[in-house]
């Protein structure tokens, strides 16, 4: 049962149990004015010692309404902070991530000029290779 549903059973049965308690102090008091012995009634005396009993039951569910909404505020609390923090991991995380975005484009990039430094060295190397031996051939050229 849900706190709300709780409440408004609990006032029901308070307004029920004050109207009751009401009826019963009225009924002893008139008793009591027309000269009947105060508690002689049987049935009066268990209306009011249920009256009563009503009264310490509707009181312990007041506490413990109160606790439950103290818990739930407690328990609210405890949630806010958690999805703030979650907040604050996530914006952490897509930080770091576009840091690390942004390190392998740089990385890319400088893989793909390395490579070309590469292909241009291997090509002056081939060139270079090839006319040391045209000389090679030229300078001796019967062997």
């Amino acid at each position: 049962m849900n706190a709300v549903a709780l409440v408004v059973v609990l006032i029901s049965v308070s307004v029920g149990l004050a109207i009751g308690l009401a009826v019963g102090l009225r009924l002893g008091s008139v008793g009591a004015a027309s000269g009947a012995p105060s508690g002689g009634d049987p049935a009066l005396a268990s209306l009011r010692e249920q009256a009563a009993g009503s009264a310490a039951r509707l009181a312990s569910a007041d506490r413990e309404i109160e606790r439950l909404a103290a818990e739930r505020v407690a328990l609210r609390s405890d949630l806010d902070a958690a999805y703030r923090h979650a907040a604050g991991l996530a914006a952490e995380h897509a930080e770091r991530e576009a840091c690390l975005r942004e390190e392998l484009a740089s990385a890319s990039a400088a893989a793909a000029s390395d490579q070309q430094m590469l292909d241009a060295f291997q090509s002056l190397s081939s060139d270079v290779l090839r006319v040391q031996s045209r000389q090679l051939v030229e300078l001796h050229p019967g062997r």
